[in-house]
């Protein structure tokens, strides 16, 4: 069932504004402000040097909202069947079995806070960026004596913030709101597409700032390695975000030939030119997604990955197997990033197709070490991005040549596609570098790459309903998705790849 009532903010304003710590929402916390006590906490000093601190606290807060404790990062890679895990941790096992079944959108269920927190940390960080934009002119027009750089720089990364939640919202759920600066007490529910359409506008405005103004940011709000934030390399930065929501928002395939391609093509051209990776320092910056799905014991990789490496071994766990040989690929990346298993430590009784005989071994480094730099956006992404939207625009032989100078030859050692491939030939490549090179490297990225080719299993959720136990908040029927409930296509998946 899809919300039709208002969204009433400001009786909500208290589970908006929750922090990135799990809380139990059934106590009244007094600790926590409501809405208008922090906008006037912030307003009482309205400093820019206040606002730079809530600005880099808020990149910070967008982060963990993705990698940290409760989320659906690890839902959606094991139900894109790029990773497998039979554990009950993160929901991982009961939203990848096997026939899949409808997402338990109840607040009693024990996983409920993997979109409920991941939900409302997003909505808590729009709040705080509101104040910051509604504010941002006073400010440029105050007698203060202001720093041009931290200035502009709290302009620019507000606008990319605020587009992190909604192009987040609008890719992980079926619907949610666009609240603005000036929004007092209602606002309509909108549609996933328009949540993407918001978040590229801000993420233009964003841009805009880049583009008419010289500033760096503050080396504290996030630690990039090898690189400089100038306004020239945020624009960079921002682009590429607004390539990969408009790219990743199809809910099928007949969405994604829809997509508004020359757009992308501007975007990802306009896009970064290095890895954006972070360095991880075990106690801000930190990435749990990696972690449980790297860690010896946690995750292994779905054998439909090691198939495409190797198409003679199987896709899935043959039922009378207990181990498997180790496979060959023509791929160097079989033996670089994977490391071989000869064994099984899942429980048979939570289904054999859990099973695998590869784990991801590309980032032990960072499961051993804890503070080393992890790829938030690879530059390969957004070449792959590029391509794909000039093989939509029907320019194949310039996406074969970008896809030819990137990972499947220098990294995997795979020879060239034609010059003269077709879309087919040359969107399979895209696919295949998705998910072989893209592994853990930006929340859902197999997911979304799966869903918009219609490949995810039948059944699987396309998208997640609004948390239920903000629906009970706003006193709202509760609904959800997957299995057979929605509507085919949209709603979960009607098709796929078994």
């Amino acid at each position: 069932m899809k919300i039709k009532n208002i969204y009433k903010i400001l009786s909500v304003s208290a589970i908006l504004m929750v922090g990135c710590e799990k809380m139990d929402l059934d106590v009244t916390n007094t600790n926590t402000p409501s809405r208008d006590q922090v906008e006037q906490g912030v307003n009482d000093v309205a400093t820019l040097n206040n606002y730079v601190g809530l600005v880099g606290g808020s990149v910070n807060t967008w982060y963990l909202s993705m990698y940290s404790n409760d989320n659906p990062s690890w839902m959606m890679n094991v139900m894109a069947d790029n990773s497998t895990c039979s554990w009950g941790n993160f929901g991982m096992r009961d939203t990848s079995s096997e026939p899949r079944v409808s997402w338990n959108n109840s607040p009693q269920y024990s996983n409920e806070t993997m979109t409920r927190n991941f939900w409302t940390n997003l909505y808590s960080n729009n709040t705080q960026i509101n104040i910051v934009i509604k504010n941002i002119e006073t400010l440029k027009n105050s007698s203060e004596d202001l720093n041009q750089d931290d200035l502009y720089a709290v302009e620019a990364m507000a606008y990319f913030i605020k587009a992190m939640t909604y192009g987040n919202i609008g890719l992980v759920f079926d619907q949610g709101y666009i609240v603005e600066p000036e929004t007092d007490v209602n606002v309509e529910p909108v549609s996933y597409s328009e949540m993407i359409n918001e978040a590229v506008v801000n993420l233009e405005k964003a841009i805009e700032v880049c583009d008419n103004h010289d500033f760096t940011m503050p080396s504290g709000w996030l630690p990039v390695v090898d690189q400089t934030l100038t306004n020239i390399e945020f624009k960079k930065m921002a682009s590429s975000y607004a390539a990969r929501f408009l790219s990743y928002a199809p809910r099928n395939a007949e969405e994604n030939e829809n997509v508004n391609w020359d757009k992308v093509v501007q975007f990802a051209t306009d896009g970064i030119s290095q890895d954006l990776s972070i360095l991880m320092d075990d106690v801000t910056w930190y990435n749990f997604y990696v972690t449980y799905l790297v860690y010896n014991g946690w995750g292994r990789i779905d054998m439909r990955v090691i198939n495409m490496l190797d198409p003679n071994t199987p896709a899935t766990w043959p039922e009378d197997a207990t181990s498997l040989p180790e496979s060959t690929s023509d791929d160097a990346r079989l033996l670089s990033d994977f490391e071989y298993l000869s064994s099984n430590n899942f429980r048979p009784e939570r289904g054999i197709y859990h099973y695998s005989s590869y784990r991801y071994a590309r980032y032990d480094e960072y499961v051993s070490e804890w503070t080393t730099p992890l790829p938030e956006f690879m530059v390969e992404e957004n070449r792959l991005l590029k391509a794909e939207a000039l093989a939509h625009k029907g320019n194949l032989s310039e996406a074969a040549s970008i896809i030819n100078s990137g990972t499947r030859v220098t990294r995997g050692g795979l020879t060239p596609i034609s010059s003269g491939a077709t879309k087919e030939e040359v969107l399979n490549a895209i696919h295949y570098e998705r998910n072989i090179e893209l592994i853990l490297t930006g929340q859902g990225i197999q997911f979304y790459e799966m869903r918009k080719n219609d490949l995810l299993q039948k059944g699987t959720v396309n998208h997640f309903p609004v948390p239920g136990q903000q629906l009970d908040v706003l006193l709202l029927p509760n609904y959800t998705f997957g299995g057979s409930i929605g509507i085919p296509g949209i709603d979960y998946s009607d098709k796929g790849w078994k």
